[in-house]
């Protein structure tokens, strides 16, 4: 299967101004999934099924550094007579200043999605037409990009390493609808809107906001059934 969707994400958790900062961030981007489902088809058109997905998302990340910085002088007094010299003294002088950057990069991540959806489908001809809720478990991976950590003035912009990638656990819900068409005896081609939304964080990292995502799409997908 493979599917296309819009997605917004809605930060929660972790200190307010990070987390508002992190919101202003991320717009409204396009992701794309492709996986598989196996399952089992009961009686009265009820299915069952679980399956793997990989999402792959990217937005354009862009927020406004302010921090201050600081600058020594230093001055050096020296008297002398003639050629001889009678004192030395040194002064510092230390300025601060406010100062902002402007941040603007690619944020590129990766998504594990493990979802498990009941359907039913009704028979109509060589068509088939249903509905599927399910949940899922969801592991984000921030894989290239910028991200913002606390600093002394607020929040700053940081270019992802290894060592602080975020990364989340998140279950979700979603709900669609199905329409199939038979192609043969095994084979079928159906094509499903779907919604999608993250419920709750499974393992908030050290109280550090995460995010719930929210997307809307089509998924198609090719079934082959082993025992129709």
């Amino acid at each position: 299967m493979g599917g296309q969707f819009l997605e917004s994400r809605r930060w929660t958790g972790g200190e307010a101004t990070i987390r508002e900062a992190l919101q202003a961030t991320e717009p409204v981007h396009a992701t794309t999934a492709l996986g598989m489902l196996a399952g089992v088809n009961g009686r009265g058109g009820w299915s069952l099924a679980i399956g793997a997905e990989y999402h792959a998302g990217r937005y354009d990340f862009r927020h406004t550094d302010r921090f201050q910085t600081r600058h020594d002088s230093i001055f050096n007094h020296v008297i002398t007579f003639n050629s001889l010299v009678l004192q030395t003294t040194t002064d510092t002088i230390t300025t601060y200043r406010q100062e902002q950057r402007i941040a603007a990069s690619v944020n590129r991540y990766a998504m594990l999605r493990i979802p498990l959806e009941l359907g039913w489908h009704a028979p109509l001809g060589r068509f088939r037409l249903g509905a599927r809720a399910g949940v899922a478990l969801e592991l984000t991976d921030l894989r290239s990009g910028t991200l913002l950590v606390n600093g002394p003035e607020g929040p700053l912009s940081v270019e992802v390493q290894p060592a602080h990638k975020q990364c989340m656990s998140v279950l979700g819900g979603s709900v669609g609808a199905d329409l199939g068409y038979i192609l043969t005896e095994q084979w079928s081609l159906w094509a499903s809107p779907v919604y999608e939304k993250g419920l709750l964080s499974l393992l908030p990292p050290d109280n550090s906001p995460y995010a719930l995502a929210e997307r809307s799409g089509i998924r198609l997908r090719l079934a082959y059934t082993f025992r129709p």
